[in-house]
């Protein structure tokens, strides 16, 4: 009677196990403390889908199992995750693995980084990039379990992609031109123009961006800005070579030869 009245004393001295913190009886009914108590012991996280506290009145019989079973069931959970099931990583952590990623917890190998580097959107050029990383900041990636990684490597861009140099950096290995403010666009015609006047073509030219049409423009507008450049510099590589178009395209005029 007293091991099921919360006595942990005689719950190991009847049962042969001690009772979690907020448990007070081995057979039930649990409190939900009592679930998340194990939930956590066993390290399966609050934002996991099996989490204690998003169960549902369907899912009540858990409340009714033995200590026992019940942390048997949750660690069954932790360790389908853990070998690789896709549902049960969502049940126990509330993410699925990414590529390349066996466990939530570091060190993690430098291709799961680079697969998490790259679904945020951040390029191998960026100086950050988990291929680039000195041991020192590898390890501090390797200290923090997957969706403090995802959260990081999602900041950066998110930083990146409003204004931020030095991020800028960091993600596309760019440094953003004058009135850019993201690398993959929408790009005002500001940056277009900053980014046309620092290729050396002229205001001019009949690809000044301020002369586009309007699809023209909305296609350069949603460019990324090393295919803008490219594009730009491509435009004045042609020009500086003879091509006629291209030197009405960049400055406006066609360069003649004249021989003497």
């Amino acid at each position: 009677m007293k091991a099921d009245n919360g006595d942990k004393e005689k719950g190991l001295e009847c049962y042969g196990i001690v009772y979690p913190d907020d448990c007070t009886s081995y057979h039930g009914p649990h409190s939900l403390d009592c679930l998340i108590t194990i939930w956590e012991e066993v390290d399966c996280k609050v934002k996991g889908y099996r989490y204690p506290g998003n169960l549902t009145s369907a899912d009540a019989a858990l409340q009714t199992m033995n200590l026992r079973d019940v942390r048997t069931h949750m660690e069954a959970v932790k360790l389908a995750a853990d070998d690789g099931h896709d549902d049960h990583q969502l049940n126990c952590y509330g993410i699925v693995f990414p590529e390349n990623c066996t466990t939530y917890y570091g060190p993690h190998s430098v291709e799961c980084l680079t697969t998490i580097w790259k679904s945020k959107g951040c390029l191998d050029e960026g100086t950050n990039a988990p291929v680039k990383l000195d041991l020192e900041e590898k390890g501090d990636l390797d200290s923090l379990p997957l969706d403090e990684v995802l959260d990081k490597f999602e900041t950066t861009r998110i930083t990146a992609e409003s204004g931020d140099k030095e991020k800028g950096m960091e993600c596309y290995g760019i440094v953003f031109p004058e009135n850019c403010v993201s690398y993959y666009g929408l790009h005002d015609l500001e940056c277009l123009i900053t980014i046309w006047e620092e290729v050396d073509c002229k205001v001019m030219g009949w690809r000044y961006p301020g002369n586009l049409t309007v699809s023209d423009a909305d296609a350069l507008r949603s460019s990324n800005l090393r295919e803008i450049i490219q594009n730009m510099k491509s435009v004045k590589l042609a020009a500086d070579d003879g091509n006629d178009d291209h030197q009405l395209n960049c400055y406006g005029i066609v360069r003649r030869v004249h021989f003497t």
